[in-house]
């Protein structure tokens, strides 16, 4: 269970959330609201990189702020523009992630081939990222949030740039038992009926609906 107790969150003066309350259990949450609403805010607060002003993240009743090592390994966390290194090939750019996830080698790459064929991608292993499409290149960035098999699975706009096949991949890959997801989206018809739950951020306000 993620919980988020009375969460506020200002930048730069400005209050970007105020106030959230919300509990996620296991199951894919879908996290929806216009541009500018703070859904990347709530995501990388959930995700331990932005303190709040007020209130609390808990993960299973504890603060994240005092195990936040022990959270990032079970985290696994796709920022709505992640890094890349374009000369890396694939397969080398995810072997690199692995190792500052501390993964087991072997595991890590039987893991990262499994993830690679699952989402249609294990042809562009050796290729480099300069020379994926833009969807392909979010579908890599897909990969390093589940590559440790992540209990907590937070992902920022993961279904832009893919075509319906790729994000079904997804939603199925999304799909573990005991996983907790949160995906984030402003484009809700990308996605299928029948999530566990519905979360709608407005102007940083908070509506949980079952």
């Amino acid at each position: 269970m993620l919980e988020l107790a009375d969460v506020t969150v200002r930048l730069g003066g400005v209050t970007v959330l105020d106030s959230v309350r919300g509990r996620l259990g296991p199951g894919v949450t879908l996290l929806t609201g216009p541009s500018g609403a703070g859904k990347t805010t709530l995501l990388r607060t959930l995700a331990g990189l932005i303190p709040p002003s007020a209130g609390e993240v808990r993960w299973w009743g504890q603060y994240i702020t005092a195990q936040l090592k022990a959270y990032h390994r079970r985290l696994g966390y796709l920022p709505q523009r992640p890094a890349t290194y374009p000369e890396m090939t694939v397969s080398g750019f995810l072997d690199y992630l692995s190792a500052l996830k501390a993964l087991p080698p072997a595991l890590a790459a039987r893991r990262r081939d499994e993830l690679l064929e699952a989402l249609g991608l294990s042809a562009r292993a050796h290729s480099a990222l300069r020379e994926l499409s833009e969807g392909q290149r979010r579908l890599v960035g897909i990969v390093q949030a589940l590559l440790g098999d992540p209990e907590v699975l937070l992902l920022d706009e993961p279904l832009e740039s893919l075509d319906g096949d790729s994000r079904a991949r997804v939603l199925q890959l999304c799909h573990r038992p005991g996983r907790v997801t949160l995906l984030a989206t402003h484009r809700l018809e990308l996605v299928p009926p029948g999530l566990v739950a519905h979360w709608s951020l407005d102007a940083g306000r908070l509506a949980v609906e079952s």
